[in-house]
């Protein structure tokens, strides 16, 4: 019995670079260290290691009980039933979301019934996987539903020691200021400070980068206050670009710290 955890990986969009780069993964010596069966379509599969010139040496199936874990077999799960579906590259389509949102619903049937431990997908296109028939907003959503987790959960990203969340996520820009309150700041502040403890940084240091709300001349021209403004739902985002590039300077410096920057916006916008 092998004591590895067993990691699945999904194929991603079969339009996009999902399958070249899942090929190029499972080459990489990192993936020795897990149990690994990837879940797709055989032909999406071998395609994409026609483009990244990467063979691996995978044993398929047709079920996931016939997966015997040893340490060293990778398993593919071939969920095509022997069919031979076409995807045109770099184009969104119904099709396309169909394959990822079935290659999904396999992965969190294995997680629920315990028999995998984690997921690792490559890219998939939303819009695809909207038309594809998933009925929440994003992967997010799905993930959430699917495991039914009622707390609060977000997206991380994690370089070395590095970390970044964010407040708001996948909703239009007019829409943030709104959804910028202490009660939604909280939320993945809370939610960080839990997840970095558990990786064993004790105190965790969380840096809250601002949403900064400023007028123009024009408009300072034809309003008396801020309220005015408000009223108004004129708004100017303005990204603190000065101390994300202290934190990423940090970084490259390689200066033991631990940093979590919470990142409200993620570019400059004026909103009407």
């Amino acid at each position: 019995m092998s004591n590895k955890k067993k990691i699945a990986i999904l194929l991603g969009d079969p339009s996009g670079i999902g399958p070249q780069l899942t090929s190029k993964l499972l080459n990489e010596k990192i993936t020795e260290e897990a149990n690994i069966v990837v879940i797709g379509e055989k032909k999406i599969f071998e395609d994409g290691e026609k483009i990244s010139g990467k063979k691996t040496n995978l044993k398929f199936v047709n079920s996931f009980d016939e997966i015997k874990f040893d340490d060293k077999t990778k398993f593919f799960l071939d969920i095509s039933k022997g069919t031979n579906r076409i995807y045109k590259y770099g184009e969104v389509s119904a099709e396309s979301g169909a394959s990822v949102l079935e290659s999904m619903d396999k992965a969190m049937e294995l997680v629920n019934s315990k028999k995998i431990d984690a997921i690792n997908f490559a890219p998939m296109n939303k819009t695809s996987l909207m038309m594809g028939g998933c009925p929440y907003n994003d992967e997010h959503d799905y993930f959430q539903n699917k495991l039914n987790m009622k707390e609060f959960c977000c997206e991380f990203n994690v370089v070395d020691n590095f970390w970044t969340a964010r407040v708001t996520s996948h909703i239009p820009i007019k829409e943030v200021p709104a959804n910028i309150t202490r009660e939604n700041i909280l939320k993945p502040i809370k939610l960080l400070d839990k997840t970095l403890k558990m990786s064993g940084i004790e105190r965790p240091r969380i840096a809250v980068q601002a949403l900064i709300l400023t007028q123009n001349l024009e408009q300072k021209k034809k309003m008396k206050s801020f309220q005015q403004l408000k009223k108004q739902k004129k708004w100017e985002l303005t990204l603190m670009d000065l101390c994300l590039a202290i934190l990423l300077l940090l970084q490259l410096l390689k200066i033991k710290i631990t940093t979590v920057l919470l990142a409200c916006i993620m570019m400059h916008f004026s909103v009407v």
